[in-house]
Protein backbone atom coordinates (compact mmCIF):
# COMPACT_ATOMS: atom_id res chain seq x y z
CA UNK A 1 0.00 0.00 0.00
CA UNK A 2 1.35 3.42 -0.87
CA UNK A 3 0.82 6.63 1.10
CA UNK A 4 1.13 10.29 0.07
CA UNK A 5 2.32 12.83 2.64
CA UNK A 6 1.54 16.56 2.77
CA UNK A 7 2.43 19.55 4.90
CA UNK A 8 -0.45 20.24 7.25
CA UNK A 9 -1.11 23.98 7.38
CA UNK A 10 -4.31 25.54 8.60
CA UNK A 11 -5.22 29.18 8.34
CA UNK A 12 -2.36 30.07 10.67
CA UNK A 13 1.08 30.84 9.34
CA UNK A 14 4.00 28.67 10.33
CA UNK A 15 7.22 30.53 11.07
CA UNK A 16 10.41 28.89 9.83
CA UNK A 17 13.85 30.28 10.69
CA UNK A 18 16.67 28.98 8.55
CA UNK A 19 20.15 28.33 9.90
CA UNK A 20 21.17 31.59 8.21
CA UNK A 21 18.60 33.53 10.24
CA UNK A 22 16.05 34.00 7.46
CA UNK A 23 12.46 33.94 8.69
CA UNK A 24 9.77 32.59 6.37
CA UNK A 25 6.07 32.54 7.15
CA UNK A 26 4.27 29.78 5.31
CA UNK A 27 0.59 29.15 4.77
CA UNK A 28 -1.65 28.43 1.82
CA UNK A 29 -1.87 32.15 1.00
CA UNK A 30 1.88 32.79 1.06
CA UNK A 31 4.27 32.77 -1.85
CA UNK A 32 5.92 29.61 -0.53
CA UNK A 33 2.83 27.43 -1.06
CA UNK A 34 0.55 28.59 -3.85
CA UNK A 35 -1.48 25.47 -4.60
CA UNK A 36 -2.50 22.22 -2.94
CA UNK A 37 0.21 20.44 -4.97
CA UNK A 38 2.80 22.62 -3.25
CA UNK A 39 1.92 20.90 0.03
CA UNK A 40 2.90 17.46 -1.32
CA UNK A 41 6.05 16.10 0.37
CA UNK A 42 6.22 12.73 -1.33
CA UNK A 43 4.98 9.18 -1.52
CA UNK A 44 5.97 6.04 0.38
CA UNK A 45 5.46 2.68 -1.32
CA UNK A 46 6.79 -0.85 -1.04
CA UNK A 47 8.12 -0.97 -4.58
CA UNK A 48 11.84 -1.30 -3.79
CA UNK A 49 13.60 -4.65 -3.34
CA UNK A 50 16.16 -6.11 -0.92
CA UNK A 51 18.88 -8.70 -1.61
CA UNK A 52 19.70 -10.84 1.45
CA UNK A 53 23.12 -12.10 0.26
CA UNK A 54 24.37 -8.60 -0.69
CA UNK A 55 22.37 -6.76 1.99
CA UNK A 56 21.47 -3.96 -0.45
CA UNK A 57 18.22 -2.27 -1.42
CA UNK A 58 17.35 -0.97 -4.87
CA UNK A 59 14.52 0.33 -7.01
CA UNK A 60 13.84 -2.25 -9.72
CA UNK A 61 12.36 0.38 -12.06
CA UNK A 62 15.37 2.70 -12.02
CA UNK A 63 17.00 2.62 -15.43
CA UNK A 64 15.49 -0.71 -16.44
CA UNK A 65 13.93 -1.16 -19.86
CA UNK A 66 13.49 -4.94 -19.80
CA UNK A 67 10.97 -5.85 -17.08
CA UNK A 68 12.21 -9.45 -16.92
CA UNK A 69 15.48 -8.20 -15.40
CA UNK A 70 13.99 -5.54 -13.13
CA UNK A 71 13.97 -7.72 -10.02
CA UNK A 72 17.60 -8.90 -10.34
CA UNK A 73 20.03 -7.63 -7.71
CA UNK A 74 22.51 -5.16 -9.25
CA UNK A 75 25.23 -6.71 -7.06
CA UNK A 76 24.90 -10.46 -7.58
CA UNK A 77 22.16 -10.87 -10.19
CA UNK A 78 19.93 -12.99 -7.95
CA UNK A 79 16.20 -12.37 -8.32
CA UNK A 80 14.62 -10.87 -5.21
CA UNK A 81 11.10 -11.25 -3.86
CA UNK A 82 11.71 -9.17 -0.69
CA UNK A 83 9.93 -5.79 -1.02
CA UNK A 84 11.12 -2.84 1.08
CA UNK A 85 9.84 0.72 1.40
CA UNK A 86 10.74 3.41 -1.09
CA UNK A 87 10.13 7.14 -0.56
CA UNK A 88 9.76 9.26 -3.69
CA UNK A 89 10.26 12.96 -2.91
CA UNK A 90 8.02 15.69 -4.38
CA UNK A 91 10.10 18.46 -2.70
CA UNK A 92 13.83 18.72 -2.17
CA UNK A 93 14.68 16.64 0.93
CA UNK A 94 16.84 19.35 2.52
CA UNK A 95 13.95 21.83 2.24
CA UNK A 96 11.50 19.39 3.85
CA UNK A 97 13.95 18.36 6.57
CA UNK A 98 14.48 22.02 7.53
CA UNK A 99 10.76 22.43 8.14
CA UNK A 100 10.48 19.10 9.97
CA UNK A 101 13.37 19.93 12.30
CA UNK A 102 11.97 23.42 12.94
CA UNK A 103 8.67 21.84 14.01
CA UNK A 104 9.92 18.70 15.73
CA UNK A 105 7.06 18.64 18.26
CA UNK A 106 4.29 20.16 16.13
CA UNK A 107 1.84 18.21 13.96
CA UNK A 108 3.06 19.61 10.67
CA UNK A 109 2.57 16.61 8.35
CA UNK A 110 -0.52 14.61 7.41
CA UNK A 111 -0.95 11.57 5.22
CA UNK A 112 -3.68 11.03 2.65
CA UNK A 113 -5.64 8.98 5.19
CA UNK A 114 -5.77 11.83 7.74
CA UNK A 115 -3.08 10.67 10.18
CA UNK A 116 -0.96 13.54 11.60
CA UNK A 117 2.77 13.47 12.32
CA UNK A 118 5.06 15.78 14.24
CA UNK A 119 8.26 16.79 12.48
CA UNK A 120 10.19 14.29 14.59
CA UNK A 121 7.58 11.57 14.01
CA UNK A 122 7.72 12.00 10.25
CA UNK A 123 11.53 11.84 10.28
CA UNK A 124 11.13 8.46 12.04
CA UNK A 125 8.76 7.38 9.25
CA UNK A 126 11.38 8.37 6.66
CA UNK A 127 14.05 6.33 8.43
CA UNK A 128 11.89 3.26 7.78
CA UNK A 129 12.34 3.76 4.02
CA UNK A 130 15.74 2.42 2.96
CA UNK A 131 15.38 3.64 -0.65
CA UNK A 132 14.84 7.33 -1.51
CA UNK A 133 14.37 8.83 -4.98
CA UNK A 134 14.40 12.50 -5.98
CA UNK A 135 13.63 12.11 -9.70
CA UNK A 136 10.08 13.47 -9.22
CA UNK A 137 11.02 16.64 -7.30
CA UNK A 138 8.99 19.54 -8.65
CA UNK A 139 6.61 17.33 -10.64
CA UNK A 140 2.98 16.56 -9.89
CA UNK A 141 2.33 12.92 -9.00
CA UNK A 142 0.22 10.94 -6.58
Amino acid sequence: MSTNFYFKFGSESIRVTSKFGQIVYMNKNSCVFNTEEDYHIGKRSNSALHCEPCNINWDPYLGETNESHSNKCPGCGVRSKHPVLLFRWARFPFYVMGILMSFADVNVVRDEYGKSYTGRGFIRELKGCPVHRTDMVGQKFS
